[in-house]
C-alpha cells in the first residue's frame, strides 16, 4: 500500500511539472504569475522581471524626448512667429532672419543629439552620418551649447 502511495504521488509530481512547464512555454500569463511567485517567493530575479524593468526604462527614455522635443518645438514656433511682424523692417530684419535661421539650426542641431542619446539608450544602431552630423552641428559654430542643456 506504501508503494502504492508512493508511485501515485510520484505520478502526480511528474504530470504536474509536466502540465507547469507546458503551461509556461505556451501561455504568457501563466509565466508572468509563475515568475511573479517565484521572484516573490524565494527573492530571485527573474529574466521576466529584468525584462520588465529594461521596458520601463525605455518607455521613460522615449518619454523624457518626446518632452523635450514637444518643448523645442514649442519655441521654434513660437519664435518663427514672433520673427514675421519683425522681418519686415529694412536693415534689421535681414539680421533677425539671419539670426533666427542659426538659432533654428542649433534647435535641429540639439534634437539631432538627443535622438543619438535616445538611440544609445534604447540599444539601437544610429543611422545618422557623422560626418554631415559634424558639418553641420560643429560644436564650435555654437558657443555655450553644453551650457543650454
Amino acid at each position: 500500500m506504501l508503494t502504492w502511495l508512493r508511485r501515485i504521488a510520484l505520478l502526480i509530481i511528474f504530470l504536474s511539472l509536466l502540465i507547469t512547464n507546458v503551461l509556461t512555454l505556451t501561455s504568457t500569463a501563466f509565466n508572468a504569475a509563475l515568475t511573479g511567485l517565484v521572484a516573490t517567493a524565494i527573492g530571485v530575479t527573474t529574466v521576466t522581471s529584468k525584462l520588465h524593468a529594461k521596458v520601463a526604462a525605455q518607455k521613460s527614455s522615449v518619454r523624457n524626448m518626446g518632452k523635450r522635443l514637444t518643448g523645442r518645438s514649442k519655441r521654434i514656433a513660437a519664435f518663427s512667429v514672433a520673427e514675421i511682424p519683425a522681418s519686415v523692417i529694412p536693415f534689421a530684419g535681414m539680421a533677425l532672419i539671419a539670426a533666427g535661421t542659426a538659432w533654428e539650426l542649433r534647435q535641429l542641431c540639439d534634437g539631432l543629439r538627443d535622438m543619438e542619446q535616445l538611440y544609445s539608450e534604447l540599444e539601437l544602431e544610429s543611422d545618422t552620418d557623422e560626418e554631415t552630423l559634424q558639418a553641420i552641428c560643429h560644436p564650435s559654430l555654437w558657443i555655450n551649447n553644453r551650457s543650454n542643456q
